[in-house]
C-alpha cells in the first residue's frame, strides 16, 4: 500500500532548501495570485472553506509561485520515485500554502481528498510515518523521527517530528514538524521547517492557532 501522497510535497521541503526561489517581498495581490485553494487578506488570515479551517500565517513571508512549487513538486515526486523503486502515479494533492522565510524556515499545507480504496486512514497514517523517514534515507539523508498527535480546535492530528542532520550525522541541520488529519473526507497536512527557536515559534502558533468549522 502506498501512502497519502499529500506527503510527497513535503519531502522535498529539506531536499530543496539550498535552493533561494522567490523574491523577499510581495503584495497582498501577488500573494493571492499564487495560492491555489484558498483566501489571504491584509492581516495575513488565511481560510479554506473546503476544510472549514482558518489560521494566521507568519508576517511578510513570500508565498512561493505556482511555477516554483511545480518545481518542488515535480522533485517530491521523484523522492517517492526513488524510495518506491518504480513509477507511481501520483493522484490530486492541492498545495493550499507554501511560505518560504529562508533556506531553512518554511510553512506548507496541502489537501489532498481521501481514497478509501487504499486502505483506511489509519493504515494510510501509519504508512506516511513510514514514509517520512524511509524516503530521507533512500536520498542519502540522515533524519530521527518521532511520532505522536495533538488536538488542534478539537480536531486530532497524528504528528511527526524528525530531526535532519547533516552529512556528519552528528550536527542538526533542519528540524520538521508534519501534522495530519482527516477533515470533511480531506486530509489537510501541514508542515514546519525551521532551523532557529524563534521561527519555531512563529511557525507552531501558525499550526497551533487553527480553528476548525468543520470537526471531522
Amino acid at each position: 500500500m502506498k501512502p497519502l501522497y499529500a506527503i510527497y510535497p513535503l519531502l522535498v521541503f529539506v531536499m530543496v532548501a539550498c535552493t533561494n526561489m522567490q523574491k523577499p517581498k510581495q503584495t497582498l495581490e501577488e500573494k493571492q495570485k499564487e495560492i491555489e485553494l484558498g483566501k489571504i487578506d491584509a492581516g495575513n488570515s488565511f481560510e479554506v472553506d473546503e476544510l472549514g479551517w482558518k489560521t494566521t500565517l507568519p508576517a511578510d513571508w513570500p508565498v512561493i509561485t505556482k511555477r516554483d512549487n511545480q518545481k518542488l513538486l515535480d522533485e517530491g515526486a521523484k523522492a517517492m520515485k526513488k524510495y518506491y523503486k518504480t513509477d507511481i502515479k501520483i493522484p490530486e494533492v492541492v498545495t493550499l500554502i507554501r511560505l518560504k522565510k529562508d533556506d531553512g524556515n518554511m510553512f506548507i499545507a496541502t489537501m489532498q481528498e481521501f481514497d478509501s480504496t487504499r486502505g483506511s486512514y489509519e493504515q494510510q497514517a501509519m504508512e506516511v510515518q513510514n514514509a517520512m523517514i524511509n524516503v530521507y534515507k533512500a536520498d542519502d539523508m540522515y533524519a530521527e523521527q518521532f511520532l505522536g498527535a495533538v488536538r488542534i480546535d478539537g480536531v486530532m492530528f497524528d504528528r511527526i517530528e524528525l530531526k535532519i542532520f547533516a552529512s556528519d550525522k552528528k550536527t542538526v541541520a533542519m528540524k520538521q514538524k508534519v501534522f495530519f488529519a482527516l477533515i470533511n473526507r480531506r486530509v489537510l497536512m501541514m508542515s514546519i521547517n525551521f532551523n532557529n527557536e524563534e521561527d519555531e515559534k512563529e511557525l507552531m502558533n501558525t499550526v497551533m492557532q487553527s480553528r476548525f468549522s468543520i470537526k471531522e
